[in-house]
C-alpha cells in the first residue's frame, strides 16, 4: 500500500541559529507502509524521507501514529539531515492484529538546528 503523507514544519523547537533557509519549508513524507514480519513478531512499519532545505545540518524527531479500527499508537523516529539533502528512514511499532494494516500520519515535526 503506497500512501503520500506530505507535512510542512510547523513547530519549530530547540536552539535559535544563523540557520538560513533556501527558500522552502523542510518536508517529511511517508512513502510507504503495511504490516510486515521482523524480528519474530509482526510490526506496523512506515518508510518515510525528510528534506532539509536549510543551510546548515538541522537534527529533526518526527512522531508518526498508527491508526486502525480506534487502536492507535505513536512512535518517534530521529534523523540528523545534511544541508540542502534528503534522508530515508524506516519506523515500526509492534503489531499484533497482523491485518488491517494501519494508517500511517506524520503527527507532528521538531527540529533543532545546530550552528
Amino acid at each position: 500500500m503506497l500512501s503520500t503523507a506530505a507535512l510542512l514544519l510547523v513547530a519549530v523547537t530547540g536552539c535559535v541559529s544563523s540557520t538560513d533557509s533556501l527558500g522552502e519549508a523542510p518536508e517529511v513524507e511517508v512513502t510507504d507502509y503495511g504490516t510486515r514480519w521482523r524480528e519474530e513478531k509482526f510490526v506496523a512499519e512506515a518508510e518515510y524521507t525528510i528534506r532539509n532545505p536549510y543551510s546548515d545540518p538541522v537534527e529533526f524527531r518526527v512522531g508518526f501514529s498508527f491508526t486502525s479500527d480506534g487502536s492507535h499508537t505513536h512512535e518517534w523516529a530521529t534523523a540528523t539531515v545534511d544541508a540542502g539533502t534528503t534522508v530515508t528512514g524506516t519506523v515500526f511499532v509492534p503489531w499484533e492484529k497482523h491485518l488491517p494494516s494501519p494508517r500511517v500520519e506524520v503527527e507532528s515535526v521538531r527540529e533543532e538546528r545546530r550552528s
